[in-house]
C-alpha cells in the first residue's frame, strides 16, 4: 500500500522559518531536506519524530524549496515539496563601530560592511583584533529602558554561519556583543555567562543571563547591578556587535521584553 505524503505548511520569517505537516499513521520518522531554488543542492538534511522544524540561518528575501517524507519502519513515502521565500529584513542604522574594545564614541574606524542581507565582515576594510581573531563592528539605538532588571534581545536578520559557541561561558561563537546604558554603565559583555552575586557594571562586566526559551537567537541580559541614589534611573540602550566570520550577517537587533 502506497504511504501518504505529509502536507507541509509554512511560517515564514526573514532569516529562519517553521515548516509544519500533518502527522502520518504509524510514522517511524520524517525526513526533512531543503535548498536555494537557484541550485537546487541540498544544505541539509533532518530526520525528526515531531510534525514540525525550524530551519535557521536562512538568507533574507531569497528563495528555497523544502522536501518532507515519511517513513514507517522499511516503506518510505514520495516526498512532499514546498517553495517558499524568506520575508525582508529592515536594516537598522549602524550608529558607528568605535575604534577601541570599549569605545568611549561611535566613530567608523571599524565598521561591518552594509549589503542587501545586513552587515557582515569584509576582508578589505579595517579591523580590530581582539583575542587572537579581527572584528569589524556596529551598534544599534535600541531606545530608552526604564528600571529593567534585565532585558530580552533578539538579533534580525542574522542570517549564514551562526553557530552558539563551544566555549562553557559563551554563547554566540566567534561573535563580541555588548550592550551599554547611557549614563550608567561601560560596555558590558552580553556574550559572556554573568557570575552569581557579582554586581559589575564597568567595561568588560558579563552580564548574559540566559537564552529566552522558544525565541529564536535570543537572550536574556541582567541589568541587576545598575543603582541610583533614588532608585529609579533611565537610560539609551545601545546594543554593539563585532563579526569575525565572512559568511555572517545581522540587520539589527530588538527588544523582546
Amino acid at each position: 500500500m502506497k504511504l501518504q505524503k505529509p502536507r507541509v505548511s509554512i511560517d515564514l520569517d526573514s532569516t529562519f522559518v517553521t515548516v509544519q505537516w500533518n502527522a502520518i499513521q504509524n510514522s517511524s520518522y520524517y525526513t526533512v531536506k531543503y535548498a536555494l531554488t537557484s541550485d537546487n543542492n541540498i544544505i541539509n538534511t533532518l530526520n525528526v519524530t515531531s510534525c514540525s522544524v525550524v530551519l535557521t540561518s536562512l538568507y533574507p528575501n531569497t528563495e528555497y524549496v523544502v522536501y518532507v517524507n515519511t517513513t514507517v519502519v522499511t516503506q518510505s513515502s514520495q516526498y512532499t515539496s514546498f517553495n517558499f521565500r524568506t520575508l525582508t529584513s529592515n536594516i537598522m542604522e549602524n550608529k558607528g563601530s568605535g575604534s577601541e574594545l570599549y569605545p568611549s564614541n561611535f566613530s567608523n574606524t571599524y565598521d561591518l560592511s552594509k549589503n542587501s542581507l545586513g552587515y557582515s565582515f569584509d576582508p578589505d576594510g579595517n579591523s580590530l583584533y581582539v583575542d587572537g581573531k579581527f572584528f569589524q563592528f556596529c551598534s544599534f539605538d535600541l531606545g530608552t529602558v526604564k528600571n529593567k532588571s534585565h532585558v530580552n534581545l533578539q538579533l534580525q536578520g542574522a542570517s549564514g554561519n551562526w553557530e552558539t559557541s563551544s566555549e562553557k561561558n559563551c554563547h554566540f561563537d566567534n561573535t563580541i556583543l555588548q550592550v551599554k546604558i547611557d549614563g550608567h554603565t561601560g560596555w558590558m559583555n552580553a556574550n559572556c555567562l554573568r557570575v552569581p552575586g557579582i554586581q559589575d557594571k564597568e567595561d568588560g562586566a558579563r552580564v548574559f543571563d540566559n537564552t529566552v526559551n522558544e525565541e529564536w537567537n535570543a537572550i536574556r541580559v541582567t541589568l541587576s547591578s545598575i543603582t541610583s541614589p533614588n532608585g529609579s534611573w533611565q537610560g539609551t540602550l545601545y546594543v554593539r556587535i563585532g563579526l569575525s566570520e565572512l559568511k555572517q550577517s545581522i540587520c539589527g537587533i530588538k527588544i523582546l521584553s
